[in-house]
């Protein structure tokens, strides 16, 4: 009788221990994020977005995409034209690449972070909300929408 409640404890601290664990080693459901987001908005205004004028020369965001990878990968595009007196005088495009991780509101984004060395950069945090992903960069508050 004892040996049966001794089995019955240490069969219950086993199930317990064994169900604690599987829920804290469970990684979120990458698969709602993973894909290709097109940029629908630059600084709160929609696109194309024409910046401050820095002289006699002016940036405009004409669009972007944001695709996250299942393996943590991020590769980020802004199609940036530049006017200078009136003329389109190159293309000043903005590409990052980087790795991601899923938080509970969000995304965790690692800027030209290269696996196999150590990351010294800013994370950047990344908010979901619905079909949307939201983040600064440089300043700018970038909303991009699933495709």
């Amino acid at each position: 009788m004892r040996l049966t409640r001794m089995l019955v404890a240490l069969i219950a601290v086993s199930l317990s221990a064994i169900g604690c664990g599987a829920e804290a080693h469970v990684a979120p459901d990458d698969s709602p994020v993973v894909g290709v987001w097109a940029l629908q908005s630059y600084s709160g205004h929609p696109l194309p977005y024409t910046g401050t004028p820095d002289g006699n020369a002016v940036n405009t965001a004409t669009a972007g995409e944001l695709s996250l990878s299942s393996a943590g990968g991020y590769s980020l595009h802004i199609a940036i034209t530049r006017v200078v007196d009136g003329t389109q005088t190159s293309q000043a495009d903005w590409n990052e690449v980087g790795t991601y991780a899923r938080t509970p509101l969000g995304l965790s984004m690692r800027p030209f972070d290269v696996p196999g060395t150590v990351f010294t950069g800013s994370v950047v945090p990344a908010t979901i909300t619905g079909n949307t992903i939201s983040f600064d960069q440089q300043g700018k508050t970038l909303t991009f929408a699933k495709r």
